[in-house]
């Protein structure tokens, strides 16, 4: 039994109709494009500082500014003794905040926060460095008998 050959114009005729009926059927939906991103919050490495919230304690919170600023001194004085190539700068920026755990033998959890600038250097001179980056660390200790605990 021989084969039928397609009439060509039958298939052309079926491709347009093929064609037309892909038009006429409805298209999906495509979902609404998403909202843009908040804006980007400010940070200690902007600059902007939080005012530190009151507490009930006021021994805590001023010995606990105490203890911050001294624990940034101790981090710049062992990023001072970094290699040229490794080295990082802590800004004088920082965000200091105390909250209550409900614990009596730790009433107090206090929250460091700094911005820690990396430094790519050229040579061991710190003048031959310049930022290459910055982020914000952040760091916790607790309240205990009376002193703050790293």
């Amino acid at each position: 039994m021989a084969k039928a050959v397609p009439d060509p114009l039958r298939i052309l005729a079926a491709s347009l109709l093929l064609l037309v009926a892909c038009e006429a059927a409805p298209r999906p939906r495509l979902p609404p494009p998403a909202p843009p991103p908040p804006p980007r919050a400010f940070t200690v490495c902007d600059g902007t500082v939080k005012p530190t919230p009151a507490v009930s304690d006021a021994k805590a919170a001023a010995t606990f500014q105490t203890f911050s600023k001294g624990w940034i001194t101790k981090l710049r004085n062992a990023a001072a003794k970094q290699k040229a190539v490794a080295r990082t700068r802590i800004l004088d920026a920082l965000e200091t905040e105390l909250r209550p755990t409900g614990n009596a033998t730790a009433p107090f959890v206090g929250v460091l926060r700094y911005c820690e600038q990396k430094l790519s250097c050229a040579s061991a001179a710190e003048a031959s460095c310049s930022p290459s980056s910055n982020s914000v660390v952040t760091e916790l200790f607790r309240y205990q008998g009376g002193k703050w605990v790293y």
